[in-house]
């Protein structure tokens, strides 16, 4: 746009500037209260507007509280129940193992019945009899707690007696097993009674 008609823009501006002021100016009192009146009724319905804005707000405001304080209320039921869940499995596991336990401690005195008389026994039938009811052991998760050789150990030996032994490397060391111990899953269910050795000098 050249300079000429950017000045010719501008003043057309200014003269209707000036005619939109002139014509407010002419106006009559009767207009002026219609121009008043119509201003102030669209105020009201701006007002009307604003207020009911600002009660979507506050609205959407609750909404969103009750919104968060259920999702709240949700996470703290999820970790409640996922609690419940690992209490319940963890019950469940113990219960599983005292009963295994319960079993095996019924067992164990058949089986030591058992290879007390299997030891005098040549029979090939008995010797497999043997192997089946070590397995089965095995499978429970039970196994024979080491003692013969071994230094007395007060959490896996029930010592019945002492005997006195010739060497100093031979003291607290258990010299005979008179009923073998057993563990399950790492804890003992049934101590080792033993006979340890005394040196006396």
């Amino acid at each position: 746009m050249d300079e000429q008609n950017q000045t010719q823009t501008t003043n057309e501006s200014v003269e209707e500037q000036q005619q939109a002021s002139f014509d407010y100016a002419n106006l009559s009192r009767e207009q002026l209260i219609q121009l008043v009146t119509d201003l102030s009724a669209e105020n009201q319905l701006l007002i009307a507007e604003v207020e009911e804005w600002k009660g979507r707000y506050e609205r959407s405001k609750k909404i969103v509280a009750q919104a968060t304080e259920q999702n709240t209320a949700f996470q703290r039921l999820k970790v409640d129940f996922e609690n419940y869940k690992r209490r319940n499995a963890e019950i469940a596991v113990k219960a599983k193992e005292e009963a295994e336990a319960s079993v095996a401690l019924q067992i164990l005195p058949v089986y030591d019945n058992f290879l007390l008389a299997a030891s005098s026994s040549e029979d090939e039938g008995v010797k497999m009899i043997q192997k089946q009811f070590e397995k089965a052991l095995s499978d429970l998760g039970i196994e024979r707690i080491e003692a013969l050789g071994e230094k007395y150990d007060l959490n896996l030996h029930d010592a019945i007696m002492s005997q006195p032994v010739e060497s100093e490397e031979q003291d607290e060391v258990v010299v005979q097993v008179y009923r073998n111990g057993y563990m399950c899953k790492g804890k003992v269910l049934r101590h080792a009674q033993v006979v340890v050795g005394k040196y006396n000098g």
